[in-house]
């Protein structure tokens, strides 16, 4: 096996290290934006990474209308998904639909975690 090498390119500090501020996350090549899970604020951050080297915080998206955290996101043409838990740890959760401004698009009740096709035509729900 050969040995990997990574270099660090840039880097964003959300100032939550310590309490594990920022989970998972997914890229959006076209508006090159990072969406980020925030664990502390319940919410969707939002980085800029047009410049890779100097990722710059944009915005939140607050997820606190639609249930309790948020465990997934996926992006894909513009599109954000992300799977909130419901307040109630025993009903169902929902999928929120935005475009990648933050503007909610649509929700449909049901479904924890997201996963995209390898061809990035399907978003899979899963329910837990």
């Amino acid at each position: 096996m050969s040995d990997i090498k990574l270099t660090q390119i840039g880097r964003f500090d959300p100032g939550l290290t310590d309490e594990g501020g920022a989970e998972i996350n997914a890229y959006d090549p076209i508006s090159q934006r990072l969406f980020v899970i925030n664990g502390v604020t319940d919410a969707i951050d939002v980085l800029d990474l047009s410049d890779p080297s100097n990722p710059t915080f944009s915005f939140s998206i607050d997820i606190t209308n639609f249930g309790g955290g948020v465990n997934s996101v996926a992006v894909q043409n513009g599109l954000l998904a992300a799977a909130v838990e419901n307040d109630n740890s025993q009903a169902s959760g929902q999928v929120v639909f935005f475009d990648t401004d933050g503007n909610v698009l649509n929700s449909i009740t049901n479904g924890d975690k997201l996963n995209k096709s390898e061809s990035c035509q399907l978003l899979y729900i899963v329910f837990c």
